[in-house]
């Protein structure tokens, strides 16, 4: 803010927007979203046009201080400016809906961004988090298997997901079978997730695979 200041009253001319950008980045990412809202009025008010960028940062600054409805709005303020949401903007609102206990709501734009533009790995991660975490494990499930039936990319962070979701639901047996599964078919999983498992496994007393999955995972720690 004291650069930009300091620049108008000397009459330098105006930056450019990718200089207005980063400014309004910095500040939203240490929470001074105001400040931040300060900045893109000034955009406005040079004449310099925002773009998808500017839009992006402001909405995951309101959405780190909690301000769901002013997020919200940055969707609208882009709509009257001719810019088109992308899956970042519903990516960032549906988590903030999430991290502040709105499901409800961050469902609701979900299948309101189905409509108009193509979820990502991230999209669904983000739905998958919030509903374990808020103990849906039910429609968590189902959530996964619309991901995989609309060919979305399942990632290690998916799997990380869904394995530690079921576990701390007390589905740790739905979880094994999984992770079963996925040995079968080889898909390699992080350190993360095998000890998810080591710790399910003795939950359900099956402690020799619990001792040998453990064995395994220190041979392979012990190889670094």
């Amino acid at each position: 803010m004291g650069l930009v200041s300091e620049m108008i009253n000397r009459g330098i001319p105006p930056p450019d927007i990718v200089f207005f950008n980063s400014v309004i980045n910095s500040l939203c990412k240490e929470g001074r979203v105001t400040d931040a809202q300060d900045i893109f009025d000034l955009v406005i008010y040079f004449g310099e046009r925002p773009d998808i960028f500017t839009f992006n940062s402001l909405i995951d600054g309101y959405c780190l201080v909690g301000e769901m409805e002013k997020a919200f709005g940055v969707l609208d303020t882009m709509a009257s400016g001719g810019i088109e949401p992308d899956s970042i903007s519903y990516n960032t609102i549906v988590n903030g809906y999430f991290k502040n206990d709105r499901i409800d709501d961050g469902l609701a734009l979900f299948r309101e961004m189905l409509k108009k533009v193509k979820p990502t790995t991230v999209t669904y991660n983000i739905i998958l988090d919030g509903l374990f975490g808020a103990g849906k494990t039910v429609a968590a499930k189902k959530t996964f298997h619309e991901m995989i039936e609309s060919g979305i990319t399942v990632s290690i962070s998916t799997y990380r997901i869904i394995l530690g979701g079921l576990c701390r639901n007390s589905c740790d047996d739905e979880a094994i079978t999984l992770f079963q599964k996925l040995g079968a078919m080889n898909v390699k999983l992080d350190i993360t997730i095998l000890n998810t498992m080591i710790n399910a496994l003795f939950k359900v007393q099956r402690r020799e695979e619990a001792n040998n999955l453990f064995a395994t995972v220190s041979a392979s720690v012990d190889c670094f």
